[in-house]
């Protein structure tokens, strides 16, 4: 299958390569006219640690199309065809990807990514179907740009950009034309969202090179009984290890209801040289997260003695909603442009860090209560060999949360220099979580043309404050024909294990991409 495919995309290279004309398609027939166009693009990716998984070269294929009809209505798609190559092991024989599994785990596949109906109205818009926002001011990692899912599949490979996965919506904006004549304000837009299908985040699968070790608990941690129960038996134990398994499980997606629907509005305007806008937002949360279940299987041989102890885990990942209230604003002043978000989220929840052995003993994540008082009522009957369901318990904790960030960008001849600071503030943390309380990142990003913008160069790295973790990926890219791009660089990862980063720092890597578009 996987050699197969790779045939199949060195004809379409070499298709690509031998094409005289980069034109897309056009037509008009009475009040319809349609237009399309399309891209190939294929990434190859070099390892730098053996140890990681394989990562086979992937190919896109995305194609684009309008279709107006008339001159206040159209008709918008985008569609992306894949042959993933971080995919190892497809388990899912659907190959169309949907809006609410989290292990889409398919190769090739399809993806719907856009298709919406936009009209024009007076003073207003309507666009209803499947479609992708950009809400805020900042140009990447906005903290007000919630109303997407986010794919986690590869989550390094574009750090300059996050993925989102388009979802069915409609949004209706409301221009009232007489602000400018009666008001401060040069223009104003009222803008309302309302999300019928709760989408899920996406990740890769265990054995795909962009898992999270941070998702993967010990093979074996220590289990103090003292720290369980201070009543027999559990007092005359000595500490003992325990064995456990993690298997993944997609779980149920939320169901079509009133309790699981999503709204979002926005007020923007143009007043006194800046772009100002409010927003709101109740949904359900972007950011991974899951829970715990399973068995633990104890045996001994008698009193006194530790047990064998075997805990059959299962990770499913869950949907969490959140209230968030947002503004952003954005100026020039001399040769800067100068963008800042912020945003007030309720119930916005924080993973804790499973990969240590002091998954079972933190009281602050696992609440062993039930458990030990199911097996003090069963002792000593089943002391000797017993198996106890493990309930369901959240990897996560719920807090409020302040984020922030803000964006200077500078433009000077063809060198273009963009420098964005976060600061993200948890109230009333907890210990045992992977994000600290207080957490700064630093995104840097400079970008320059040459030879008459055939060939730019690329920088772009990310720095998290608290633990010292960075990323940093230079880029090369070339225009070789008309629409035939070549790109190369190289992406380094450095952090510790329990980072949001570091985990990943085995994955460093030099990549080529060849992006040939019809336009």
């Amino acid at each position: 299958m996987r050699a197969g495919w790779l045939r199949a995309l060195a004809g379409v290279a070499a298709a690509v390569l031998s094409a005289g004309s980069a034109r897309g398609y056009e037509a008009e027939a009475g009040a319809l006219k349609l237009d399309a166009d399309a891209s190939a693009k294929l990434r190859a990716v070099l390892r730098f640690d053996d140890g990681t998984p394989t990562e086979y070269p992937t190919f896109d294929l995305g194609l684009h199309a309008e279709a107006a009809l008339g001159s206040k209505a159209k008709i918008v798609t985008r569609t992306l065809m894949r042959s993933d190559g971080t995919v190892l092991d497809p388990s899912n024989e659907h190959n169309v990807h949907d809006f609410r599994s989290v292990f889409q785990d398919s190769t090739p596949y399809v993806e719907f990514e856009e298709a919406y109906l936009d009209l024009e109205l007076p003073a207003s818009a309507l666009r209803a179907g499947i479609q992708k926002f950009a809400w805020g001011k900042l140009d990447a990692q906005n903290p007000t740009d919630r109303l997407n899912p986010a794919e986690f599949t590869r989550p390094l490979d574009e750090i300059e950009s996050a993925s989102k996965i388009g979802i069915p919506a409609v949004d209706f904006k409301f221009i009232p034309d007489q602000v400018t004549s009666t008001g401060p304000f040069e223009m104003m837009v009222l803008e309302g969202v309302f999300l019928p299908i709760a989408g899920s985040f996406r990740l890769p699968t265990e054995e795909e090179r962009w898992y999270p070790p941070l998702l993967r608990i010990p093979q074996e941690v220590i289990v103090d009984p003292g720290l369980l129960s201070d009543e027999p038996p559990f007092n005359r134990l000595s500490p003992f290890p325990v064995t456990t398994n993690l298997t993944v499980s997609e779980g149920e997606a939320l169901s079509i209801s009133a309790n699981h629907l999503q709204w979002a509005g926005q007020w923007s305007a143009f007043v006194g040289g800046f772009d100002v806008d409010l927003s709101y937002f109740d949904g359900y949360d972007t950011i991974p997260t899951g829970e715990l279940s399973g068995t633990m299987t104890s045996f001994s041989p008698g009193l006194g003695t530790p047990p064998t102890v075997t805990a059959d885990m299962v990770f499913t990942p869950r949907l969490d909603r959140i209230r968030l209230f947002g503004g952003g604003f954005s100026t020039s002043a001399w040769d800067l442009t100068i963008k800042g978000n912020f945003a007030y989220i309720q119930g916005r929840r924080f993973n804790y860090d499973i990969s240590t052995d002091t998954l079972f003993t933190n009281p602050n994540f696992v609440d062993f209560q039930p458990l030990v008082e199911q097996f003090l009522a069963d002792f000593p009957e089943q002391y000797f060999n017993q198996t106890l369901p493990i309930p369901a318990i959240p990897i996560s904790v719920e807090r409020d949360t302040v984020n922030s960030g803000l964006q200077v960008e500078y433009v000077t001849g063809d060198w273009i220099f963009d420098v964005v600071g976060y600061l993200d503030v948890m109230l009333d943390p907890v210990p045992g979580l992977i994000q600290e309380q207080l957490e700064g990142r630093l995104l840097l990003q400079m970008r320059r043309s040459f030879l008459r913008e055939t060939l730019t160069v690329d920088l772009t790295s990310v720095w998290i404050m608290a633990r010292g973790e960075f990323v940093v990926m230079p880029k090369l890219g070339y225009q070789v024909l008309d629409g035939l791009t070549a790109e190369a660089g190289v992406l380094v990862i450095e952090g510790p294990d329990d980072g949001l980063l570091g985990q990943f720092r085995r994955n460093d890597e030099a990549f080529a991409n060849v992006v040939y578009a019809w336009q």
